[in-house]
């Protein structure tokens, strides 16, 4: 537990620390703010934008802006093996609640279902507070199965600018039992495309090892 604690502390605070880099250079906005590595920020997407992304190469999504405070997407896995019948998605809605000074709120969820029925997925509440340079964010939520489990969750997690096109992003988790994910990355962008490259650490599980991220996103 006190390792993830520390994992999950180191990994937050680097999001802080180009700040004096950040500073000195030019300001270039990410394409896809709305989000860290996988979890929400409380940025909404403007009303008529779109983007499409993959997390991982296997998994597209896709977010629309409804309006300037409310947007909706989702997503479906590419293989799912040979009974389409259990093709999992899932929908993304999300809705800004404050928008004030630097700092937004928001709620939504991530519900993940089955084409033949059953479901999970995650209810939260989340807070960014920063500029186009930087912010950090924390959300709690909670997470459901459709058979009545219910288990809280915590996130924090930010992103820094290190040069224009390029910012250190880390997101991290903490949930029932103390088990948790930290992970850490870059993301290098333009005015329309990012691409997420980093690693991902599952504590709390008695063995230590890390998976690839890799994720890209494209607005229109």
């Amino acid at each position: 537990m006190r390792k993830m604690h520390a994992s999950v502390a180191v990994l937050s605070l680097l999001s802080v620390v180009p700040v004096a880099a950040a500073q000195e250079a030019p300001v270039s906005a990410p394409p896809d703010a709305t989000r860290l590595m996988f979890g929400p920020t409380a940025r909404t997407l403007p009303k008529g934008q779109v983007y499409f992304g993959v997390y991982e190469f296997l998994m597209p999504f896709v977010q629309i802006g409804v309006t300037d405070r409310f947007s909706i997407g989702g997503g479906t896995p590419l293989f799912v093996g040979i009974d389409e019948s259990h093709r999992p998605f899932w929908i993304t809605p999300k809705v800004q609640i404050v928008h004030h000074e630097g700092t937004d709120v928001a709620a939504g969820a991530i519900h993940v279902a089955n084409l033949d029925g059953g479901g999970a997925g995650v209810g939260y509440l989340v807070m960014t507070h920063g500029g186009d340079a930087g912010s950090f964010t924390a959300g709690a939520g909670l997470a459901y199965t459709s058979d009545g489990g219910r288990a809280p969750v915590v996130m924090v997690g930010g992103e820094r600018q290190m040069r224009p096109g390029l910012r250190f992003i880390t997101e991290n988790y903490v949930w029932q039992n103390g088990q948790g994910l930290a992970t850490g990355g870059v993301r290098f962008y333009s005015d329309r495309l990012s691409a997420d490259v980093g690693l991902g650490v599952p504590v709390g599980l008695g063995e230590l090892f890390a998976f690839p991220v890799i994720n890209f996103v494209y607005r229109f």
